[in-house]
């Protein structure tokens, strides 16, 4: 699939899915497969005989969504409507989050949501999370507030490009 046809059944533009795909880590696009000569016969004839690899991957991309109220489709799990809604990334992050003196090792996902962090914290923490604030260190060395759903998704892509294996935040009292 071109990245224009992923555009248009997305119902967004190409450069909204390229900077979607940016944010979660694709950096290019599949390449069109092509045709290669064969030079064996044997080749050939195995071609005759199993399906081709486009039909197997076009009947296992597209799927019904089961888990959806409203059914949307998804592709590559991908909910497809209006709007793209969510962007499915099975990549673990690993997460330290330090908290007083204590620091707490956390696996979250690349689509983790600050819902997901603020309850795997609350699981190791006794007090109430609403009181707290999550911060990380940028590369400039500046403290950034994590507030939501977008900052949490810019901190993972931030170590990501810094080259680190584990994101590193601070919970600090809200002020």
């Amino acid at each position: 699939m071109t990245q224009d046809a992923a555009a248009d059944d997305l119902g967004v533009g190409k450069s909204t899915l390229k900077r979607i795909c940016r944010l979660y880590g694709i950096t290019r696009w599949p390449p069109k497969n092509k045709e290669k000569k064969r030079k064996c016969s044997h080749s050939r004839k195995m071609k005759s005989i199993l399906p081709a690899e486009e039909d197997v991957n076009a009947s296992t991309k597209f799927q019904q969504s089961s888990d959806s109220p409203n059914k949307e489709d998804t592709i590559n799990g991908t909910k497809v409507g209006a709007h793209v809604t969510e962007i499915r990334d099975g990549t673990v992050v690993i997460t330290k989050v330090k908290y007083g003196d204590r620091v707490l090792r956390l696996q979250l996902t690349l689509s983790s949501k600050m819902k997901d962090l603020e309850e795997e914290v609350a699981k190791r923490v006794e007090s109430s999370i609403e009181s707290f604030d999550f911060t990380y260190v940028d590369k400039e060395g500046d403290t950034i507030l994590i507030k939501c759903d977008e900052d949490l998704t810019e901190c993972f892509l931030h170590f990501r490009s810094s080259e680190s294996a584990t994101v590193k935040m601070f919970i600090t009292p809200k002020s």
